[in-house]
C-alpha cells in the first residue's frame, strides 16, 4: 500500500513536471502584418491570391498565398486556371 501511494506520488510529480516544461496551451493569434505585404509589389500575385481567397471564401488564403506558405500560390494559381478557367 505504501509503495502503491509512492509510486502515485512520484507519477503525479513527473506528470506535473512535463507539464510544467511543455507548457503546450495555443498561443494567441496574430494579426497578419498587412504593411509588410509581399503582395504589395506583385500586382499578378496580388490578383491571384485575392481571387484565390475570393473563390475559396477562406480568410487565411490570402495571406499565406502571398507569403508563399505551404506552396499556397502555386496551388492557389492551379486552382484558378483548371481546366482551361481564366481569371
Amino acid at each position: 500500500m505504501f509503495r502503491l501511494k509512492i509510486h502515485l506520488l512520484v507519477s503525479f510529480l513527473a506528470l506535473l513536471a512535463i507539464i510544467t516544461l511543455i507548457q503546450a496551451a495555443p498561443q494567441p493569434a496574430t494579426e497578419w502584418d498587412r504593411h509588410n505585404n509581399p503582395c504589395v509589389y506583385d500586382d499578378f500575385k496580388v490578383e491571384v491570391c485575392q481571387f484565390c481567397a475570393k473563390l475559396t471564401k477562406s480568410p487565411i488564403v490570402y495571406p499565406m498565398c502571398c507569403n508563399s506558405e505551404d506552396n499556397v500560390y502555386e496551388w492557389c494559381n492551379k486552382y484558378i486556371n483548371y481546366g482551361g478557367r481564366i481569371n
